[in-house]
């Protein structure tokens, strides 16, 4: 989880006691667990040595069927449970980021597909799951209008959610964007786009970063001038259901390498696309073009999940490098017989497990090890290493 938390932006900021202080324009924003005041400078000399695990994960969706299963009464709604074994998977991460994929508008009606409307108490699921960030730049960032994109932001900010991508009008952007985090004395700077927006235009004075190649060029060379150790952008691109790549997101990839990130991490798909490490000048070039679904109730071949990207980022003495990347296959499971709860379960923690703890039906578990065998023979083959978790391990946390 997040310890130092900073935000970049035109004016000087400092955290104190929790709270954004820099200008009595900008609202106050709680950050998580700081322990003690701290600056914007790196609290790790240059020549100490630091790892900070990054935990990427995919499509967080809100569709309808899990909307009707989150209600506990009338106009009341708890998603916590669907997470409830993906917790101690994530509280593994120094910091964990997601695609958040629908608006939170802040009343009913809540809707699924096309237009993801969904609850507040969704944003409070996703921080007690151990997320961190949210990027929130994608093709449905427009669903609820001006109003779904503002109360979203409001929404995460309660709920003590960072986040990126979309803003409330062009002034947050300046502030905030390019996104900048700290974690062990590492500075990371975190960009976000997405491909289009379904054809709905943004409302204003709203902003939604699109997937522009002089946009992008032009902030991540900003993003450089605040002198951060690693740079991530985390893309909304592809076509939908495509378990490959197409050109497109190859050149969109090399690009924003070209450009300066270290790092791309991609969604959209609702598959998972191959993870591919190449080399331009010596100078590696790590993407993911998709991670899949993280949750949803999507009914189509291969979208029953995805993975998460487990990357070890370390410096020493002043240099920043990748030392570590994996993946860890996730699949959502609804139980038979239940109202429908949505959960999303780490595969490789219950897949041979003789108990069978889930109680999960034959069918499910036939289809949890096909939907694992096919992603792990994907990723397999470009040299990818699957995360094993130990079950008995995660355990100890409920």
């Amino acid at each position: 989880m997040l310890r130092y938390l900073f935000l970049s932006g035109i004016l000087p900021l400092f955290l104190s006691g929790g709270q954004l202080i820099n200008s009595p324009l900008t609202k106050p924003f709680v950050a998580k667990t700081l322990e003690k005041p701290v600056f914007v400078k790196d609290p790790v000399a240059e020549d100490d040595s630091a790892t900070v695990k990054l935990i990427f994960a995919g499509d967080i969706m809100s569709q309808l069927l899990q909307i009707e299963s989150a209600e506990i009464a009338p106009d009341r709604y708890d998603f916590e449970s669907c997470f409830q074994y993906m917790r101690p998977v994530l509280e593994r991460a120094d910091v964990a980021l997601g695609n958040l994929e629908f608006t939170m508008p802040g009343h009913p009606p809540y809707t699924g597909y096309p237009n993801f409307r969904s609850p507040d108490t969704f944003a409070a699921a996703l921080a007690h799951a151990g997320f961190d960030i949210l990027v929130t730049a994608n093709n449905h960032s427009n669903d609820g209008g001006l109003e779904g994109i503002t109360h979203t932001l409001e929404t995460l900010d309660k709920n003590h959610l960072l986040h990126t991508g979309t803003f409330a009008d062009s002034f947050s952007k300046r502030i905030y964007y390019p996104f900048i985090f700290y974690k062990k004395g590492i500075k990371f700077a975190l960009v976000n786009y997405t491909l289009h927006t379904n054809g709905i235009k943004t409302p204003q004075p709203a902003l939604v970063n699109r997937l522009e190649i002089a946009d992008f060029q032009r902030d991540i060379t900003l993003a450089k001038k605040m002198n951060p150790d690693f740079i991530i952008a985390f893309v909304h691109w592809g076509v939908e259901y495509q378990l490959h790549e197409n050109e497109e997101q190859e050149v969109l990839s090399k690009l924003l390498h070209r450009a300066g990130a270290d790092m791309v991490v991609g969604s959209h798909p609702h598959v998972v696309q191959p993870i591919k490490m190449i080399y331009e000048k010596s100078k590696p070039q790590l993407t993911a073009y998709s991670l899949g679904n993280f949750i949803s109730a999507q009914p189509y071949e291969n979208t029953e999940g995805g993975i998460l990207f487990e990357v070890d980022v370390k410096k020493a003495r002043g240099k920043t490098n990748i030392i570590d990347y994996r993946y860890l296959p996730v699949l959502r499971y609804t139980p038979t017989g239940a109202k429908g709860n949505y959960f999303a379960i780490p595969i490789s923690a219950y897949q041979d497990t003789i108990q069978n703890i889930l109680n999960m039906s034959l069918s499910e578990r036939i289809k949890m090890h096909t939907f694992a065998q096919n992603t792990r023979a994907r990723l397999d083959s470009f040299g990818i290493k699957e995360r094993l978790l130990n079950l008995k391990t995660l355990m100890k946390h409920f």
